[in-house]
């Protein structure tokens, strides 16, 4: 059977959740600033998810992009059984960030995220042909911290592999935290969580990871760590659900093992026929031959026999699984790393930056420190960019991006350099380098539609998809606004206004006109609109944002919600700061 990718929907109940109203005196209220709290209602609700759905011959899972983007079913199709199984009802619990979250499903976030209970964006990759790959991809842009995961099932393989790519967008050092969180088994042993024979193996490729299963299973990298600015911490992971394995010890490339009362229970992952079983027993060697097929699980009497060691061969000899029953422990030492240091220079030149002063002598007067060399060299481009030299700008991005390749949005700005500097369109290979790392970075979707050249009346089919998180229009709006492209961004502006009315969408246009010098007639028109709204977020929290809302106060010193939200952004910026 070819993978497929396809998708769904999922009914459910759920105890549904409010929102706390924004209040500026409240410390509880801003301890989750920009985003607001949350709190259970007791009342329980009928609800229809829109699901993806990632399926082959052996396992069928379902994503749901409106929880964060967690896994919430994996069914086992060669014995039927529902491996990983909602609850009939799902029903938050106090804790997290925002004062509740939800502890269904397999869940990855970045930090405390509080996308675990908010959409985020979504893309299916279908298999090209019967023996290729499907996938699908989870990312979200709207925090300091971005990232993209690629979830990936093979034709012949029972095992879930992920690409996690996390991605530092701001300027400055980000404290860094990646977990893996497992819910909803009984049992929780290094890395598997199980009820009863089934469960599920998460494996990391690297063993750099802390342990928690004392309270179901968390995985967590990097913990106490900070990414340095522009920087991306990559890694692959497998998920692997198992089934007819009780008491299961150890996970491998070939399987779940377990050894209960005189039998070996081995769920295979993959097919491997004249695979070869080795036991170690009392100084002897045992072998037997075996077909491991992940339809079942492979159960072998051992006639009583105790075994201090089991490896599983393939038939060309290569080791797929080694357990020994004095092995090391696993993950539970690897201490805490400790934060890489960053110029003072370097902040002093990004804090100008920020503010929106010139910080082109600073930058070119801050030496090549390791960690910040490639953003030093972006910042530079940025700052090219805002004087009108795109091709100096252009030039700035590629030097970043030969100590940097990874930076997907390097290759975006230097995307939009080549633009405006010889009027070249969409065949751009920056771009589709930039998607091969960032497939769901918004700012791509934002050059698409800028690259097209005069603008429809209607709402662009390109841009609509950026939807899923509205927050996506403000990203790639303060993009903009940072390198200094006044025009592009009243045109983004502009159409992202037809997909989504948001405050702070109106303040970034009334601010945006006021940059030109000669509109303040329309900059009126956009407060004046502002108005009406009500105080909802996304709220403001980027430098852009504290910036564009300051010089706002400025003009419209009467506006009382006005300098609120100036005073809220200001102090988000400063906090970020350190």
């Amino acid at each position: 059977m070819a993978v497929e990718v396809y998708q769904d929907s999922l009914a459910t109940e759920i105890v549904a959740v409010e929102s706390v109203s924004l209040d500026p005196s409240s410390s509880e209220s801003l301890r989750c600033y920009p985003h607001l709290a949350l709190r259970s209602t007791q009342e329980v609700r009928e609800i229809t998810f829109d699901t993806l759905v990632l399926e082959n011959e052996f396992l069928r899972t379902v994503f749901v992009p409106a929880l964060g983007g967690r896994i919430l079913s994996i069914v086992h199709k060669g014995s039927g059984l529902e491996v990983l199984r909602p609850p009939r009802r799902l029903t938050p619990e106090p804790g997290g960030r925002r004062g509740v979250h939800l502890p269904v499903g397999i869940e990855c976030r970045v930090g405390d995220a509080p996308e675990s209970m908010a959409r985020v964006s979504a893309l299916m990759e279908e298999a090209e042909d019967e023996s290729a790959a499907g996938a699908i991809w989870i990312a979200s842009s709207t925090g300091p911290l971005s990232y993209h995961i690629r979830y990936e099932l093979e034709p012949e393989s029972a095992t879930i592999s992920a690409e996690a790519r996390v991605f530092n967008r701001s300027w400055r050092p980000q404290p860094y935290a990646f977990s893996i969180l497992v819910h909803g088994f009984e049992q929780a042993s290094s890395w598997l969580a199980w009820s009863g024979s089934e469960g599920v193996a998460v494996s990391p490729e690297e063993p750099l990871w802390q342990i928690d299963d004392q309270r179901g299973l968390t995985l967590e990298r990097a913990a106490g760590a900070q990414l340095m600015p522009h920087q991306i911490d990559s890694f692959r992971f497998e998920i692997c659900p198992f089934v007819g394995v009780p008491q299961p010890l150890h996970a491998g490339v070939a399987g779940v093992l377990s050894l209960d009362g005189g039998r070996l229970r081995l769920c295979a992952f993959k097919r491997s026929a004249a695979a070869k079983v080795l036991l170690l027993c009392n100084g002897e060697t045992l072998e037997a031959a075996v077909d491991l097929d992940p339809a079942g699980p492979l159960d072998l009497d051992l006639g009583g026999r105790q075994p201090s060691s089991v490896v599983v061969l393939t038939a060309d000899r290569q080791e797929t699984l080694r357990w020994e029953a004095h092995g090391p422990s696993i993950g539970n030492d690897l201490g805490r790393p400790t934060p890489d240091s960053v110029p003072e220079s370097y902040l002093r030149a990004v804090s100008l930056h920020e503010e929106g002063k010139d910080a082109a002598q600073e930058l070119a007067q801050h030496p090549l420190h390791l960690g910040t060399r490639s953003a030093t060299l972006a910042l530079q481009g940025v700052h090219f960019l805002r004087s009108g030299l795109p091709e100096a700008a252009a030039q700035a991005f590629e030097d970043a991006l030969l100590y940097n390749a990874e930076d997907h949005l390097a290759w975006w700005m230097r995307a939009v350099s080549v633009r405006l500097a010889a009027g070249v369109g969409e065949e751009r290979p920056e771009l589709l380098n930039a998607h091969y790392l960032a497939p769901l970075e918004p700012a791509l979707r934002a050059e698409g539609f800028l690259a097209q050249g005069a603008a429809s009346s209607e709402p662009s089919p390109l841009v609509e998809p950026l939807r899923d998180q509205p927050e996506n229009f403000i990203v790639v709006a303060c993009l903009l606004l940072e390198m200094g492209q006044i025009p592009d961004a009243m045109r983004w502006l502009d159409e992202a206004l037809r997909h989504e009315d948001l405050l702070m969408l109106r303040y970034l246009l009334a601010y945006t006109y006021l940059q030109t010098g000669r509109m303040e007639i329309e900059a009126a028109d956009q407060m004046s609109r502002a108005a009406l709204m009500p105080l909802a977020p996304p709220f403001p929290w980027r430098p852009v944002e504290a910036e564009a809302l300051r010089a706002l106060s400025a003009r419209y010193p009467s506006d009382e919600r006005l300098a609120l939200l100036s005073r809220l952004a200001r102090d988000s910026v400063e906090k970020g700061r350190g």
